[in-house]
């Protein structure tokens, strides 16, 4: 409570610097990457020098001097009686050694913050916030907790070296002067630039000791290197994920059941998300992430449905029913730099926005939209009045309901309980037509247009919204159909910005309702009317929420893999499958990893992985023996063919129908080729 509260306060005043980008609502690595991404690729491309130093403060949170940390808090005027609290969580701390029964006397702690403690975690970054006062101009810095790393820019190595010493010697007075010891032994120096020299002359020093010049420079797990190709990070990547690899074989062993699915979201959580960690920073060299880690996303997908190492990749993305790497890459990117767009709004134009925006042209013609501000991060002031809602109606009746009961209990519920309100209903609509949200209430008729990339709870949220924020001369009542806006409002932290809106913007007076829609209630059907008009509106506004961003930067990458995959050339599977859509996975595991090489086209009984040719041939017709002439031409299968019904066309053989798949299995074992697959 107490950590809320003070966060809000140093938050909303603008306390902590914008370069501290750990422990804070709105900030992350991926800020942090975006941000530096930005940085050395525009100096790297200038042709500049850039010098990366980072500092390692040693044991930083024993060390934090907790004197200074409530002197800061101090003169920012921090009111009520937090204070008094913070100086009792923070001096007078004592501690002792047990070994076995016996222990050792009582030490007193002089310094530090208690660890695990969240406000612990504030406090320390309150001590960290005056490295950013102590530096020479023209010194970039990114700070991630106590990871400090100084960036130098300059147009000769020389020059380069004399700023970032300067740069160092004012971070060691700052840490010297709040009681902190940096290690040189534990900082490195790292250099950026085009060009082929020697980082020749003295070291950088601290204290008199030198920091070590290296080749690469580790920044929040991911190693930089002088010429931005980061392949000495992808190469420890892709190494680092054999283990991971392993552990999808393991899971992916046949068993009875079939979970396809579950695998995926276990290999995505294990694997993809280390592959696409960093990369707001690493995207500067894409082709290199796709040539390096390309092959370990291809494995694993091939062994999540059981596919020979042979089967080409597109086609067991196609079968698996996802993205291949580089789209699956692409669409990454593009939410990411939606997301940061979401928290910088969109104010500065970073190398890794306008990547987004390149890769959305080339997929679709379009960029990312005006994506809606968000009005606050994190959880909601704890100032903030608590939300008036009634279930009343959504305890007694259920979506779809269309009896006088419910008509007669909404309009039981207006007269006795809120009989001095002013009732205000809300609908939206999503259509192929376009998106629209209607507002109805006594002389009060709203009707308007949202952007077509506009989800349906996103247009039901901005209709409460509507609602909520115009004046209104009594207190106010609003019926809603949509449950879900409802549920969202009663969030502690939401991130969808109407739903921020109405929670900030909502009275004390003001109260919701759910009820069923279609119901023939009249406010209702009135704004049902408006919203399903409202396409043809003027537009409320063009900003779009960044939830509904991401899914449409989905979509138009499984459109235009789609296109690919209808313009493509496969010989088999494109016979077979003609949507990149998934298809239903079967209850058998074994039974799913042969209808899978089937699919795919690559079997042991069509494709030789030991000595010989690697095509095999079929002795009885002396062709190929692919999977279309076993199953439906070969004469040495007829009678079982024509015994079960078997077609002569290899997609309907191998299409998405249970009861065809069921019999093909059937045959397989008749002609006994389950085994040869």
């Amino acid at each position: 409570m107490v950590n809320r509260r003070l966060r809000e306060k140093l938050e909303s005043e603008g306390r902590l610097d914008h370069r501290q980008h750990a422990f804070r609502a709105g900030y992350g690595t991926n800020t942090y990457f975006a941000a530096l991404g930005d940085l050395l690729h525009e100096a790297y491309g200038q042709g500049k020098h850039v010098d990366l130093v980072s500092l390692d403060i040693a044991k930083a949170y024993n060390r934090t001097w907790t004197p200074f940390a409530l002197r800061q808090l101090a003169e920012w005027g921090i009111p009520g009686n937090t204070p008094a609290f913070r100086q009792n969580l923070l001096l007078n701390r004592t501690f002792k050694v047990q070994i076995g029964d016996t222990s050792s006397r009582t030490f007193r702690e002089e310094t530090g913050v208690p660890q695990g403690s969240v406000l612990a975690v504030t406090l320390f970054l309150v001590a960290m916030n005056g490295v950013f006062g102590f530096l020479p101009p023209n010194v970039h810095i990114f700070v991630y907790a106590d990871d400090i790393l100084l960036v130098i820019i300059g147009d000769t190595p020389g020059r380069t070296k004399i700023r970032a010493q300067s740069a160092v010697s004012a971070v060691q007075r700052w840490a010297t002067s709040v009681g902190f010891t940096m290690s040189a032994a534990k900082c490195v120096r790292g250099h950026v630039c085009r060009w082929k020299h020697q980082l020749s002359g003295p070291s950088l020093k601290i204290n008199d000791q030198s920091i070590p010049n290296k080749k690469t420079v580790r920044i929040l797990g991911v190693d930089i290197d002088r010429k931005l190709n980061f392949q000495h990070h992808l190469d420890g990547v892709k190494l680092g994920l054999k283990p991971r690899i392993n552990l999808i074989k393991t899971i992916s062993k046949p068993h009875r059941s079939n979970n396809r699915r579950l695998r995926l979201q276990v290999a995505r959580a294990v694997i993809d998300s280390r592959i696409l960690y960093g990369t707001e920073l690493t995207c500067v060299a894409m082709e290199n992430i796709i040539k390096t880690l390309n092959p370990v996303y291809n494995t694993y997908v091939r062994t999540i449905s059981g596919l020979l190492p042979s089967t080409p990749a597109d086609a067991a993305c196609t079968e698996l029913g996802i993205l291949p790497f580089r789209l699956h890459l692409h669409a990454a990117i593009c939410r990411k730099a939606a997301s940061i767009t979401a928290k910088t709004a969109g104010e500065d134009k970073t190398f890794l926005l306008s990547l987004g925006d390149r890769l959305l042209r080339a997929a679709c013609g379009s960029t990312i939209p005006p994506i809606a501000k968000l009005h606050w991060h994190g959880p909601l002031s704890w100032m903030q009045h608590p939300i008036h809602i009634d279930n009343s109606i959504k305890n007694k009746f259920k979506k779809g309901d269309n009896t006088a009961q419910l008509r007669q209990a909404v309009l039981e519920l207006q007269r006795t309980r809120y009989p001095g309100h002013e009732y205000r209903y809300t609908d939206g609509s999503v259509s192929s037509r376009g998106v629209g949200i209607g507002v109805k209430g006594v002389n009060l008729s709203i009707s308007k247009s949202l952007s077509p990339y506009v989800s349906i709870f996103s247009a039901e949220m901005a209709a409460i919204f509507i609602a909520v924020t115009t004046p209104k001369d009594k207190p106010l009542l609003v019926l809603s159909d949509s449950a879900s806006a409802i549920l969202a409002l009663q969030s502690q932290s939401p991130s969808h910005p109407w739903t921020q809106g109405t929670i900030r913007g909502i009275g004390p007076s003001t109260t919701l309702v759910w009820i069923p829609g279609h119901c023939g209630i009249p406010g209702n059907v009135e704004a049902d009317l408006l919203a399903s008009i409202g396409h043809q509106d003027d537009r409320y506004t063009d900003t779009v929420p960044l939830d509904d961003v991401k899914r449409w930067i989905r979509k138009v990458f499984n459109d235009k893999w789609e296109l690919q995959w209808q313009n493509a050339v496969f010989p088999h599977l494109r016979k077979i499958k003609g949507t990149t859509k998934a298809w239903t996975d079967l209850s058998s595991m074994e039974n799913q990893r042969i209808l899978s090489r089937l699919r795919t086209g690559h079997t042991r009984l069509s494709h030789n992985f030991g000595s010989g040719p690697f095509r095999k041939t079929c002795e009885h017709c002396n062709i190929d023996n692919t999977v279309e002439h076993v199953l439906c031409n070969c004469p040495l299968y007829e009678v079982p063919r024509n015994a079960y019904g078997i077609s002569n066309s290899i997609r309907n053989v191998l299409c998405d129908d249970p009861s065809t798949i069921a019999t093909l299995f059937v045959f397989l074992k008749e002609a006994r080729l389950i085994h040869e697959i």
